[in-house]
């Protein structure tokens, strides 16, 4: 089972009433603005959503916690999920096994960033893009996906590992991954998943948070 739906969440309520966690009610008292705001909650009604197909069992406020890097789980669930926000746009996925997004808005090429967080090869990819802003945001959500899906972060060098965009593929901490990239609104959407089945066959749905 893999399933990732983003929405829209310009229109949210931030201050509206909704069935969330106590982990999302937390970190939605630390975000300074209305924008930020509007995309954690979004994403975690996103993961209700899913989790009433996936996971009907589970019901809202969701027992949420985080494992020993920070990663967040359901407590006791046997569902893995991950979520992501940039610009006007959540991401969520729901899965039986391991699975990392990201979503970030296009971004210009930045040359000290690339000489920072990729590699050699990666840096060679950036240089042989014609355009370098697609191949720079690309590689970053990529990027970004795997070290989620590791359940680590940024704690994790980026530098540390090579991902293969044209194939979608890296080795990371001995494991085999791989990447489904997807367009959607100038965003880039990245899934990385062990199980390259699943991640090469998934869509892309796309939900409404209101009526």
């Amino acid at each position: 089972m893999l399933e990732v739906t983003i929405a829209r969440v310009s229109d949210l309520d931030p201050e509206g009433e909704y069935p969330l966690s106590p982990y999302r009610r937390e970190k939605l008292k630390r975000q300074k603005n209305d924008l930020a705001r509007k995309q954690g909650l979004g994403a975690e009604l996103l993961l209700i959503k899913a989790l009433e197909a996936a996971a009907p069992e589970l019901l809202p406020p969701l027992d949420i916690s985080c494992g020993k890097d920070g990663k967040p789980e359901l407590v006791g669930s046997g569902i893995f999920f991950n979520l992501s926000h940039s610009g006007n746009y959540a991401a969520c996925a729901v899965s039986d096994s391991p699975i990392g997004l990201d979503i970030q808005t296009e971004r210009d090429f930045n040359k000290g960033i690339a000489e920072k967080y990729f590699t050699d090869p990666e840096r060679r990819f950036f240089e042989e893009s014609e355009n370098k802003a697609y191949a720079f945001t690309k590689l970053w959500s990529m990027k970004e996906s795997a070290v989620k899906y590791i359940g680590t972060g940024l704690k994790t060098p980026l530098t540390s590992f090579s991902v293969d965009s044209e194939k979608g593929e890296a080795l990371l901490c001995g494991q085999r991954l791989f990447f489904h990239h997807s367009i959607i609104d100038g965003c880039h959407l990245a899934l990385c998943s062990g199980d390259c089945a699943a991640v090469r066959k998934i869509k892309i749905n796309e939900v409404k948070l209101l009526p």
